[in-house]
C-alpha cells in the first residue's frame, strides 16, 4: 500500500526535529560546568563574605546626610582585576528610595581600607559623595564582572 506523499513528509519532518532537539541538548538549564551554570555561581558565592564594619563606616561617611546603610545587608568580594581592592554591595535607605542597593570599590585591607573609595554603580554615584569609579583610571564600575556578580548575589538575598 502506498503512503500519501504528505504523510511521508510530515513523518520525516517530525523525526528530523526530534533528532535536532536531542542533538542540541533540548534547551533547559546550562550544564553544571558552564560559565553561567551552577558551578559559576557556587565558585563566586564562595568568594563573597559579609562586608566589614570598617568598610561600611568608610562608605557611610560619604553617603548623603539623609541616607543610612543597612549593615546587616552588605557583602564584599575581592576584585579579580585590581590588587588589594574589594567591591562592597550594600542596601541603604535614602530619601524616597528605601531599600536601595549600591556598590562601592574600596582599596586596602577589608579591616583597614586606607586607600581610595569609589562609587561603582549609578545608585552609589547618585547617593554618595564618593567619585564615580567609571571616570577614573581604576575603571571600577558595574561593567567589572566582580561588581555585577556581587550585585546579583545581593539581590538574590534580599
Amino acid at each position: 500500500m502506498k503512503r500519501p506523499f504528505l504523510a511521508v513528509v510530515v513523518s520525516a519532518s517530525g523525526v528530523f526535529l526530534v533528532v535536532c532537539f536531542l542533538a542540541c541538548g533540548g534547551g533547559g538549564q546550562p550544564p553544571v560546568d558552564s560559565p553561567v551554570g551552577p558551578a559559576r555561581a557556587t565558585g563566586f558565592s564562595a568568594r563573597v563574605s559579609p562586608a566589614t564594619s570598617v568598610q561600611l563606616d568608610k562608605i557611610a561617611f560619604g553617603l548623603q546626610k539623609d541616607c543610612s546603610l543597612r549593615r546587616h545587608a552588605a557583602w564584599m568580594v575581592k576584585s579579580s582585576n585590581h590588587g588589594n581592592a574589594y567591591y562592597v554591595a550594600a542596601y541603604f535607605d535614602g530619601p524616597g528610595v528605601p531599600g536601595s542597593l549600591g556598590a562601592w570599590f574600596l582599596s586596602g585591607d577589608p579591616n583597614d581600607p586606607n586607600g581610595m573609595i569609589l562609587s561603582a554603580d549609578a545608585i552609589a554615584v547618585a547617593f554618595s559623595e564618593w567619585p564615580d569609579g567609571s571616570r577614573t583610571k581604576a575603571e571600577a564600575y558595574l561593567t567589572d564582572r566582580d561588581c555585577s556578580d556581587l550585585l546579583d548575589y545581593a539581590r538574590a538575598r534580599r
